[in-house]
């Protein structure tokens, strides 16, 4: 039976169905758990790997069915009160042999040295910054019908296409996904990167990370001076077919996640690759980046100006210094600083003392040219609910989201005389969730060299900006061909979303036959000078 490749985020590349191993430490004290628990909960590496990396198990057989994510250890507790409570069963990891059960009643625990590629170890990521990796959103053809509801985006009102609810449980072998809540009627979806038929092609939605949509949003406003959303959603019906998708030129980390390159018979999970972690970070909400932003903000309350701290060439007396630079116009020093890279400005800073001192204007446009995608420094546009810093309270397991969606389904669909467009009448019950502010840096009052050299000095650890970074330039990708395209008078107003994407689907049907029937010949192992695919063009499951 032919295999389907696992579902990943349209835009940056990574699939859904992403593990995390948690440490002994975070066993000990109960802490390390998130949404992506649930897909490393029992997988180890049952060979003397994990027994000489410092792994360990421990029982959770007992759930705590009084919240359906949280899945406890097993506590020892001869008198039941909560302050004896401690865990049990931690031991370094066992030979099971063929004995599967025991494995579904253990955690696997990574030590330093893990082999396991089953999960991403928990000793070089933490569960907070992960979070979100697993949580995927869609966007989908608008059914006939529809009504406009309350948490609509501004784009769903005038599109035909809208966004669905959240899941954080993407089934590995199957596309279709159950999101929470149920938007416009829709409960489920057939997430997929590429149409698999003409048949589907209107039932199946574009996937994406809601962070990565974020982070799509403002590489749109930079560009175009506005969030495109259906700029974004035609280029995803133009080009959603097999071989479009696994040629989009994404990092080298990403390929070796997916591994398109390297198995013939198509990818079915994420490979957990050792020091690859940062694909997984959330680039939206970054846990030390704050702490960075408050101290920049705390040394820039007694800053004067932008030009605080610029030497005026006044001051130099040319005849105490050979410095060729230093008959040269304070401007044309700074125009000569923009063409330069860091590392040359830093070079011609040891090199000439006229650059030892530069404004505090200098270093702001230093950063806005070199990190384009800190849009701490330039954007204070909101983000979205769907991309909170907790998203798991937004899925089918947030009881307290259900609630107000609930109380907000109580709803009164109100059409005056002479109009055609129901409009909906909340009750007073209940409030939605509010997007998020931006950490907006003030222009005037932070220290932007003290920044710039925090963001230099702790890159390495912050690697939801690294992620940032990365899924940036693949939205540049995207935007150079959605502009493509534009100009090419193929994305335009009057664009037939419906025709397109059954045209896209016919090719990548085509595709998926070729991709196929190579999946076939070479699980045969035969020559590769002999394929000829319409000869291996068949549906028939004895060919496996």
């Amino acid at each position: 039976m032919d295999r389907l490749p696992l579902t990943c985020c349209q835009i940056c590349g990574v699939g859904f169905t992403i593990g995390r191993h948690r440490t002994r430490e975070e066993a000990l004290a109960g802490t390390g758990t998130g949404p992506c628990d649930d897909f490393s909960r029992h997988s180890w590496n049952n060979s003397t790997g994990c027994q000489q990396g410092g792994c360990s198990v421990i029982d959770r057989s007992f759930r705590n069915y009084a919240s359906q994510r949280t899945i406890c250890i097993t506590w020892d507790s001869p008198d039941d009160s909560p302050g004896a409570a401690k865990p049990s069963h931690i031991e370094p990891i066992p030979t099971l042999g063929n004995d599967s059960i025991a494995m579904w009643t253990m955690e696997h625990l990574a030590g330093p040295d893990c082999p396991c590629e089953g999960a991403y170890n928990g000793n070089f990521i933490s569960a907070e910054e992960m979070l979100g990796c697993c949580t995927c959103q869609c966007l989908i053809p608008k059914p006939k019908f529809t009504v406009p509801e309350l948490d609509d985006a501004d784009f769903e009102s005038s599109s035909d296409f809208i966004l669905t609810g959240l899941s954080d449980n993407m089934p590995i072998r199957s596309r279709v996904g159950l999101f929470f809540p149920e938007r416009h009627g829709l409960g489920s979806c057939l997430a997929a990167n590429f149409f698999t038929s003409p048949d589907y092609a209107h039932l199946t939605g574009m996937p994406f990370h809601p962070t990565c949509l974020e982070v799509y949003k403002r590489a749109s406003l930079l560009r175009f001076g506005h969030v495109d959303m259906e700029a974004l959603y035609h280029w995803y019906c133009l080009e959603a077919d097999f071989e479009t998708f696994t040629s989009f030129p994404r990092d080298e980390v990403v390929r070796r996640g997916t591994a398109w390159d390297h198995d013939p018979s198509i990818p079915q999970q994420w490979n957990h690759c050792r020091g690859d972690e940062v694909l997984v970070a959330n680039p939206v909400f970054v846990p030390a980046l704050p702490s960075i932003f408050d101290d920049a903000a705390s040394r820039g309350a007694s800053i004067s100006s932008l030009d605080e701290g610029a030497i005026d060439i006044t001051s130099h007396n040319s005849n105490q210094t050979s410095d060729v630079f230093a008959v040269l116009p304070y401007e044309l020093r700074l125009m000569i600083l923009s063409h330069l890279s860091p590392k040359d400005i830093a070079t011609l800073r040891l090199a000439s003392h006229t650059f030892r001192q530069l404004p505090q204007s200098f270093f702001r446009y230093l950063l806005r040219r070199e990190y384009p995608w800190l849009w701490e420094i330039w954007s204070d546009l909101k983000y979205s609910f769907w991309a909170s810093e907790k998203p798991a309270s937004f899925t089918e397991d947030g009881l307290e989201w259900q609630e107000k969606r609930r109380n907000f389904e109580q709803n009164i669909t109100v059409i005056g005389p002479g109009n055609s467009t129901p409009e909906p009448c909340s009750t007073s019950e209940g409030e939605l969730p509010s997007p998020t502010p931006v950490y907006l840096l003030s222009r005037e009052k932070t220290d932007w060299h003290g920044l710039y050299c925090d963001l230099t000095k702790n890159w390495g650890h912050l690697r939801g900006l690294q992620n940032r970074k990365r899924i940036w330039k693949d939205c540049q990708e995207i935007l150079d061909r959605i502009q493509r395209f534009k100009e090419a008078g193929i994305i335009s107003p009057d664009m037939n979303v419906t025709e397109t994407r059954r045209q896209t689907a016919e090719r990548s049907e085509l595709a998926l036959k070729i991709n196929r029937a190579w999946h076939r010949y070479r699980m045969r192992r035969l020559p590769l000078q002999t394929f000829n695919w319409e000869e291996w063009a068949t549906d028939s499951e004895d060919e496996e």
